[in-house]
């Protein structure tokens, strides 16, 4: 989610993704706990000044904004921490050497049946690999 409001680099290709769900051609699956990521990368980049405040709640606005919006449209689907899921996140946590919230990823989207996982993290897509299609942006 970070690229889709942050300008770096897969930001083209997230924005494309975020478009096709506008247009009804995709359903975006997100885990609750991205939405804490995504809110813990804005705060530390507002910590260490790559945003201001005006930004940090600009970025805030628009994201809420866009998840209604998607959400109004059934385009975007965000899953909750179920206790089954975080089991399994756990059994693959410790099988892969991984962290747990990477770990929730794979299963959310194993769970909703996801044709994709995107990230930009190398090490979660490399995991991810093993269980579903990923693709790494950035």
């Amino acid at each position: 989610m970070a690229k889709r409001y942050l300008d770096e680099q897969g930001s083209d290709f997230i924005d494309g993704e975020y478009k096709s769900a506008w247009d009804g051609r995709d359903e975006l699956f997100l885990s609750i706990w991205n939405i804490s990521e995504f809110i813990d990368i804005l705060v530390r980049k507002t910590h260490t000044k790559e945003l201001t405040e005006s930004d940090f709640e600009e970025t805030m606005k628009d994201f809420q904004g866009e998840m209604i919006g998607l959400r109004g449209k059934r385009a975007l689907i965000v899953v909750p921490t179920t206790d089954e899921i975080i089991e399994r996140s756990w059994e693959i946590a410790i099988k892969e050497r991984i962290h747990v919230a990477d770990a929730l990823q794979i299963v959310t989207a194993q769970e909703r049946h996801c044709d994709l996982l995107v990230s930009g993290d190398n090490l979660l897509v490399n995991h991810a690999s093993k269980f579903i299609k990923t693709k790494v942006v950035g």
